[in-house]
């Protein structure tokens, strides 16, 4: 933990040095003025930690929340003003050597108009990027099965991944979400992961909210990175408060028609399960759905699975983030299918992790319809 810590201080602190140049020129000149802002970023890096601690050990909840809401809005901003500010200062750069060449003169101010346009379409940015957030799309998936049984033709399974409810996002966030999966009808409905993010002794009927909610064929969950770093004990409890069976490197099997395997994720504190393994000892000849949190699939299980479903990446949320997300994990949006006949579906998340924004990258309940081959 200290070592986070260490590397959250000293990256979000260069961040902070970046706009501290680029932008404090736009401020009246004055010590007074650059002791304001420097104190106002030392607060803003402060305040997400700030608000996991008091989260943590179960102080005013208002408190938490604010610090987490302004913390969290500030370090999207920060994120894409730094982005704004490397280019601006590229452009100037290009536009002195330019004037150096005897191509073109710049004129005077360019640089502090450049910086004026950096800030500006960093606030304008991160205002839409909060109205994508809020922009919860359906995503339907058809997938055609040999596998489904001759008096059940048709299934639908309702996915969502990356809820992270908590601090930031809580009951107005969710309403819409069951709302929304409600309106599907589905046999079933999973979370691939991070359905919870911090202490939910503030849940606020939350669960309750998910136990309202009764597909026939009953709701799934899975331990993703933030049920480990939100307690492990903590999260199974909420989730089996909302109605879910919670799958830890187990598997179920609903006769005739459907196994479902879930798997912790690498976070957990326990060697990694024999996935190839547990496919193995399932029962043959029906459809097997795979719940993984990250979209990574092991060689050794294609063949072995029909689909599995996964999360984590968000697409990166705010874009040009996703190149990151891509880089690291290639299999990060949509649809893919694999050898042996195997398929994974990776969703953008459900929610928002951080900064409560997204940019290319909207939310989605996703809808997985299974259609028996003739």
């Amino acid at each position: 933990m200290s070592r986070f810590f260490l590397f959250f201080f000293l990256i979000y602190g260069g961040i902070h040095a970046v706009l501290w140049a680029r932008f404090r020129p736009l401020l009246p000149a004055g010590r007074g003025c650059s002791l304001l802002l420097a104190l106002f970023f030392l607060a803003m890096i402060l305040a997400p930690v700030a608000s996991r601690l008091i989260e943590r050990g179960h102080g005013p909840e208002w408190t938490a929340a604010l610090l987490a809401w302004t913390g969290y809005c500030w370090m999207g901003l920060a994120g894409l003003a730094f982005g704004n500010a490397l280019l601006s200062w590229l452009v100037q750069g290009l536009a002195w050597l330019t004037g150096w060449l005897g191509w073109w003169r710049p004129p005077a101010g360019l640089g502090r108009g450049l910086a004026w346009l950096a800030l500006v379409m960093a606030m304008l940015t991160a205002g839409y990027g909060v109205l994508e957030a809020r922009s919860l799309k359906l995503e339907r998936v058809t997938l055609a099965t040999a596998k489904l049984p001759p008096d059940r033709p048709r299934l639908v399974i309702a996915q969502v991944s990356d809820v992270h409810l908590g601090l930031i996002s809580g009951q107005s966030r969710l309403e819409p979400i069951i709302a929304l999966i409600q309106a599907q009808n589905p046999d079933l409905v999973v979370s691939t992961g991070d359905l919870v993010d911090g202490n939910l002794f503030m849940e606020d009927g939350l669960a309750s909210l998910w136990a309202g909610l009764k597909p026939p064929l009953g709701k799934f969950a899975i331990m993703g990175n933030h049920e480990v770093y939100a307690g492990l004990g903590q999260s199974t409890a909420f989730l089996e408060r909302g109605g879910f069976t919670v799958l830890r490197n187990q598997a179920v099997e609903l006769p005739g028609l459907l196994n479902i395997l879930g798997l912790d994720d690498p976070a957990v504190p326990a060697p990694p399960p024999d996935e190839a393994g547990l496919l193995a000892s399932l029962p043959q000849g029906i459809f097997t759905l795979v719940l993984k949190h990250r979209p990574t699939v092991e060689a050794a299980s294609l063949g072995r699975f029909d689909l599995q479903l996964s999360g984590h990446t968000h697409r990166g949320q705010v874009y040009p983030f996703n190149y990151v997300t891509g880089a690291i994990y290639p299999m990060q949006e949509g649809l893919y299918h694999l050898a042996a006949g195997s398929a994974l579906y990776t969703s953008r998340g459900t929610g928002t992790w951080g900064p409560p924004m997204r940019i290319a990258a909207p939310p989605e309940v996703t809808i997985i319809e299974l259609v028996r081959n003739p």
